[in-house]
């Protein structure tokens, strides 16, 4: 008796998911009234999806007059900092600090100097 109604359980699990989903539609009625509610509801596509954004409105609000000012207020502001000299390259001429390269070096003059 079990394998009896887990078959049966069994056929009507496949003819649930085996029938077509259909979508449901409004009545003409519904579609009317959607359509008169407003121009925010009349832009709406009654088939489940979201509603449009509203539509672009400009600023109707009073605006700065340029008459009068310097065009300099317009230009780009540049400010230029001074920079430093870049330091010194890192130079051993003395590697293995042996003491008679170091004298050698330290009583180097450049030439032309006295």
């Amino acid at each position: 008796m079990s394998k009896c109604l887990k078959l049966l359980a069994l056929s009507m699990m496949i003819g649930i998911f085996s029938q077509p989903v259909s979508a449901q539609q409004p009545s003409a009625k519904q579609q009317l009234q959607k359509a008169n509610e407003g121009s925010k509801a009349r832009d709406h596509v009654f088939d489940g999806r979201k509603a449009p954004p509203n539509a672009v409105r400009a600023n109707p609000a009073p605006k700065p007059s340029m008459v009068g000012r310097p065009a300099s207020e317009f230009r780009p502001q540049v400010k230029v900092a001074a920079s430093k000299a870049p330091p010194p390259p890192p130079r051993n001429l003395n590697p293995t600090g042996d003491k008679a390269v170091q004298k050698g070096i330290d009583g180097y003059r450049k030439p032309g100097t006295r």
